[in-house]
């Protein structure tokens, strides 16, 4: 699968979090929460069905797939532990970590990621 761009990362793992894992979501819900339009969500779904990390069942409401499933718990994964790492070494207050790593997220090499998961001691695999 190709890379996500951070657009299509914000709706996968909001879809996820709305949707408790398994719950479908409407379109409205999820331009409330990322504060966009009806309109861009039809467009970012038609895209990620094509994608097939979407899906839209016979009442309109919008699934992940499998695949969307798992690379919404990969982004979640991430952004906690740039989270954790962000609070527990460097002390940056919660407010200020939430946002920064909702920005790095985006960028972060997997190297890095890997480097700060050794550092917080994770002997976990993150793909």
């Amino acid at each position: 699968m190709k890379t996500l761009t951070p657009s299509k990362q914000h709706y996968i793992k909001e879809i996820h979090i709305l949707s408790s894992g398994s719950e479908g979501v409407h379109i409205t819900e999820i331009a409330k929460r990322l504060g966009v339009t009806k309109a861009s969500v039809c467009t970012a779904m038609k895209v990620l069905q094509k994608e097939n990390l979407v899906y839209r069942n016979g009442k309109h409401l919008i699934f992940l797939t499998e695949a969307g499933k798992m690379q919404a718990l990969k982004l979640i994964k991430k952004f906690g532990i740039i989270k954790k790492f962000l609070i527990e070494v460097l002390h940056v207050n919660h407010q200020t970590a939430e946002l920064d790593s909702c920005a790095l997220e985006h960028v972060i090499s997997n190297e890095t990621l890997h480097s700060m998961c050794r550092f917080l001691g994770y002997k976990q695999n993150l793909e």
